[in-house]
C-alpha cells in the first residue's frame, strides 16, 4: 500500500486547491492508498469533507517569519521519517523550498503540483524560485494544463519529469441546469485575482441595456467591502453578493450563464463546475485554463482579455437568444465529461506507480 503525503499551506482553507486535493485524496484512499495531509500551519480540520481514513497533521499550530523558514524543512523531514511516505505531493510549487531539502537522502519522492500558472507568482517572488527548484530536483512536476507544461519547458531548464493532469469536477453526476432563468453567476474568492471589479464595470453597461438579468457573485475575501462600495457607486440594482457557502450547487442549478473575468488562473475549478451543470460560459481568455475548458462558439465564448466591449456584446447576444443558451448548455454538459474523476484518477495512478 503506497503511503502518500499531500503537503499544504493550511488545509483548513476553502480554496480551489483544497477542494480538488480533497477530491483526489478521497478517491485514492478508496482505492487503497494510505493518505496523510500535512499542513505547514493549522490544518486540524478540513473545510471540505474527507474520508475518515485520511490523516491530518501539521508542522506548526501558528508560526511565521524567520523561525518558520529556518525550521520548516527540518520539521517536515521528521514527519516524513515518522510516516515513511513513498511520495510527498506539494500542493503548490512554492513548497519545494521545504519538501526537496526535507527528502535529501530519503527514499520519499517529491511531486510538485502546480495549482496556478507559470506566469503568475501571486505577489510572492519566491514562488518563481520554487518552480526553478522543482524543475531541477523534484521527481516529477504536474501542471494543470498542457499550455502550462509547455511554459515550464520553454522557460526553465527542467530536469524533472513533467506532465499535466486536469482537475476533476466535484459534481460529476449532477442534473443539467434548465437554463430558463435570467440569472448569471460568478463564483470565487473576493480578491484582485478574480477580477470581480472588472465584472461590476461590465455589468453596469449590461444593466443599462437589459435590466431583467440578475448577477450573483458568490464568495468571501479581503475585497468584499471594496466591491460592495463599487456596487453602490455604480448604482447597480441587479447584483447580489452571497457569502461563501457549501451549498454552491443550488446557484449553479438556478443560473443560465456563468461569467469569469479573472486576471489569471491555473485551471479554474468554477468553470469546470459550471460546465458540469451545463452552464454556457463567457470568460476572458487569460493564462491559463479557460481555453482548456470552453470551446469558443460551441458551449460558450472566450473573450480577448480585457476586451470589455466584446464581453458585453457576447453576453447580450447570448442572453437574448434562449435557443442558443439551450444549444450551448447541452454541449457544455456533454463536454464536462472530460473532467470526470475516474478519467483524472487514471492519470494520478500512473504517476504514483
Amino acid at each position: 500500500m503506497k503511503k502518500i503525503c499531500f503537503f499544504s499551506a493550511n488545509f483548513e482553507n476553502s480554496g480551489g486547491t483544497e477542494r480538488v486535493t480533497s477530491i483526489i485524496a478521497n478517491r485514492l484512499v478508496e482505492l487503497g492508498y494510505d493518505i496523510t495531509i500535512i499542513s505547514c500551519i493549522g490544518g486540524e480540520k478540513s473545510f471540505f469533507q474527507l474520508n475518515p481514513k485520511i490523516k491530518l497533521d501539521r508542522l506548526y499550530k501558528s508560526c511565521g517569519g524567520l523561525k518558520f523558514n529556518l525550521t520548516a524543512a527540518y520539521k517536515l523531514r521528521q514527519k516524513i521519517k515518522e510516516y515513511d511516505f513513498d511520495y510527498i505531493i506539494d500542493i503548490d510549487t512554492i513548497h519545494s523550498f521545504f519538501s526537496i531539502p526535507a527528502t535529501i537522502g530519503l527514499r520519499t519522492k517529491v511531486i510538485s503540483w502546480e495549482h496556478f500558472n507559470f506566469y503568475s507568482d501571486l505577489g510572492v517572488k519566491r514562488r518563481k524560485l520554487g518552480r526553478i527548484l522543482a524543475g531541477k530536483y523534484a521527481d516529477r512536476i504536474i501542471t494543470l494544463t498542457n499550455e502550462d507544461r509547455e511554459a515550464f519547458l520553454e522557460n526553465l531548464d527542467v530536469k524533472s519529469k513533467i506532465d499535466y493532469i486536469y482537475n476533476p469536477t466535484p459534481y460529476p453526476n449532477e442534473k443539467k441546469s434548465l437554463c430558463e432563468s435570467k440569472i448569471a453567476v460568478a463564483i470565487g474568492r473576493l480578491t484582485a485575482q478574480k477580477g470581480f471589479d472588472k465584472l461590476l464595470d461590465i455589468w453596469k453597461k449590461i444593466e443599462e441595456k437589459d435590466s431583467k438579468w440578475e448577477l450573483y457573485i458568490i464568495g468571501s475575501g479581503e475585497d468584499r467591502e471594496k466591491l460592495l462600495n463599487q456596487k453602490d457607486n455604480l448604482k447597480l440594482e441587479r447584483v447580489i453578493f452571497v457569502e461563501n457557502t457549501k451549498n454552491i450547487k443550488e446557484y449553479y442549478e438556478k443560473a443560465s450563464i456563468y461569467l469569469m473575468t479573472s486576471r489569471f488562473e491555473g485551471l479554474p475549478m468554477t468553470l469546470i463546475e459550471a460546465q458540469s451543470f451545463g452552464l454556457p460560459i463567457i470568460s476572458y481568455d487569460i493564462k491559463t485554463g479557460p481555453k482548456d475548458i470552453v470551446n469558443d462558439g460551441e458551449d460558450g465564448y472566450l473573450i480577448e482579455n480585457d476586451n470589455s466591449e466584446e464581453f458585453i456584446n457576447r453576453f447580450l447576444e447570448l442572453s437574448q437568444n434562449r435557443e442558443k443558451i439551450q444549444k450551448f448548455s447541452l454541449k457544455a454538459y456533454e463536454n464536462s465529461k472530460r473532467f470526470k474523476l475516474d478519467n483524472i484518477i487514471k492519470k494520478w495512478k500512473e504517476v504514483l506507480k
